[in-house]
């Protein structure tokens, strides 16, 4: 639950987040699992019922541990349907369509030679809404050499 001091209908709503996870795992001592299984998630608020949604979707989660490295890759895919349909109140067009949604993520921390470690974060996400204009794809990356002081 997110909780603002000051609430505002507008930009800082108040909402609750419900999140749940069921997985069928595999595990292979000691390097690596992997995971398979559905998901969910319902958001609601009570000062703009037009922010809530249902989502349903799923998720295979591959983990691999050894040799110095740690890598975590995540496919995922669903489905995000809002409970209300809101105008902006200009031309009578919904705030929100609802989506199919296809998203990537990986996680790598790599040990290198001479002391050196690479670390890498990214999420990849592409929606495809119900009204076309509101497609979206977001990328996200972040990339770091580190070398330890001994």
């Amino acid at each position: 639950m997110t909780r603002y001091d000051l609430e505002d209908s507008t930009l800082f709503f108040d909402y609750q987040v419900l999140r749940a996870q069921l997985a069928l795992g595999y595990e292979r001592e000691p390097s690596w699992n992997a995971s398979l299984g559905p998901r969910a998630e319902v958001l609601q608020s009570r000062l703009d019922p037009a922010e809530g949604y249902r989502e349903a979707g799923g998720a295979l989660d591959v983990e691999f541990l050894g040799s110095g490295s740690w890598w975590s890759v995540t496919p995922a895919a669903g489905w995000r349907e809002y409970d209300r349909t809101a105008t902006d109140g200009l031309g009578g067009q919904p705030l929100h369509s609802s989506y199919a949604f296809y998203a990537f993520e990986l996680i790598a921390d790599q040990a290198l030679p001479a002391g050196l470690r690479l670390r890498a974060i990214t999420s990849l996400r592409w929606e495809y809404h119900l009204d076309p204009a509101q497609d979206a794809r977001s990328v996200y990356g972040s990339l770091e050499l580190i070398r330890a002081l001994r």
